[in-house]
């Protein structure tokens, strides 16, 4: 493949580097630190709100890929009340809450939420390439 797109779920580094081409790029979007705060202020302390942090993900991505660039996408959107439920639902921050919290977020009445994404773009590293160009020689022969 040309391009990989992972949006907000778990890489297989592994699977990317056998499946994109030399010159192919990996384009990876993981939440930044106030990625749907408001969410994240209703379910965890402030303590732990604070110590969210993306770097262990960046820097992963950084040890399996060449990093070409780094991009924050910071915006807020109002919320259209009968979508908040779809809101809650689809992001893991609630998975396994119980009811009574779910429901201090309906009563809250937001308004708006936060969108704060970093978006990295990377490339296989050249000594991968020829580590993999070297692996399917073997296969081959």
């Amino acid at each position: 493949f040309d391009l990989i797109l992972n949006i907000l779920s778990p890489a297989n580094y592994g699977e990317f580097q056998r499946v994109l081409t030399d010159e192919g790029i990996v384009v990876k979007v993981v939440p930044g630190r106030h990625y749907l705060k408001e969410l994240r202020e209703s379910f965890y302390s402030h303590l732990e709100t604070v110590k969210y942090s993306n770097s262990k993900v960046i820097n992963y991505f950084s040890e399996k890929l060449k990093v070409e660039d780094i991009q924050n996408i910071n915006y807020k959107f109002d919320i259209i009340k009968e979508l908040l439920p779809y809101l809650i639902k689809m992001t893991p921050l609630t998975w396994g809450k119980n009811t009574e919290k779910l429901e201090l977020i309906f009563k809250k009445n937001l308004l708006n939420i936060t969108v704060d994404l970093v978006v990295i773009i990377g490339k296989k590293k050249e000594s991968t390439n020829k580590f993999l160009v070297d692996k399917s020689i073997k296969y081959i022969q």
